[in-house]
């Protein structure tokens, strides 16, 4: 593999872990260079000023350089102040932060993820925005983005029931279902004002995801329920 470089390159910080005595690592997404793997040197040691920096929710500038899969964090910078995420917004904000480490491949190219997640924190952030919207987008774009996006729906039938074939896609079935032709209609124009829509996209969401982690449950949606249910 080539060694690859970035300086000052747009990025979010996802999570970071200990590794080895004082350094940590981390994931982050950045616009030009997708999902990357870092080793942070020396980040938990006392009085670090990256510490403070590489948080959760701000838009950040890194510099780095890799050779393999996992790069070594070299600078990073604050780009602005960081988003304000209250309550279930935080939660929602690292659901998102998971989702993405889950599904890319380190080292792709995904600059339309970068600027729909940078969009969805900034809804998030926003009082006045409804949290369920903004995380269907999301999550719609990416799956677009990851080659499992709808059918072509320029056929679909807007009075009859669809279910979604994890081989297939979207198929038409003469049983009734919780997803209608309409329903995916306002899911594709992204507009989920209605409840019914809301609960459709929910429930496609959640097939489309399933074979894609591999049995392997979101720890922010566990935690997220648990808190929910009052058991943390």
């Amino acid at each position: 593999m080539a060694r690859t470089r970035a300086q000052l390159e747009p990025a979010y910080l996802l999570s970071r872990r200990p590794y080895r005595e004082d350094s940590a690592l981390i994931d982050v997404l950045t616009q030009h260079h997708g999902l990357l793997r870092l080793v942070a040197r020396g980040l938990r040691r006392k009085r670090q000023p990256l510490a403070a920096i590489l948080q959760p929710f701000t838009p950040l500038l890194l510099s780095w350089q890799a050779k393999s899969e996992l790069g070594q964090l070299q600078a990073a910078e604050t780009a602005s102040a960081s988003f304000q995420l209250q309550g279930d917004q935080t939660l929602a904000g690292f659901y998102l932060n998971e989702l993405v480490s889950r599904l890319l491949e380190p080292m792709e190219a995904a600059e339309p993820v970068f600027a729909y997640y940078a969009q969805a924190i900034d809804c998030l952030a926003d009082p006045q925005q409804r949290l369920e919207p903004t995380l269907r987008r999301f999550e719609h774009e990416l799956l677009n983005h990851l080659g499992y996006g709808l059918n072509d729906l320029a056929q679909i039938d807007p009075d009859a029931y669809y279910q979604w074939d994890p081989q297939q896609g979207l198929l038409q079935t003469e049983y009734p279902s919780s997803i209608l032709g309409w329903h995916l209609q306002h899911i594709e124009q992204a507009d989920y004002q209605l409840p019914e829509v809301a609960k459709a996209a929910k429930i496609l969401i959640r097939q489309r995801l399933e074979p894609l982690l591999a049995g392997r449950p979101l720890k922010s949606r566990q935690v997220w329920l648990q808190m929910k249910r009052g058991k943390v």
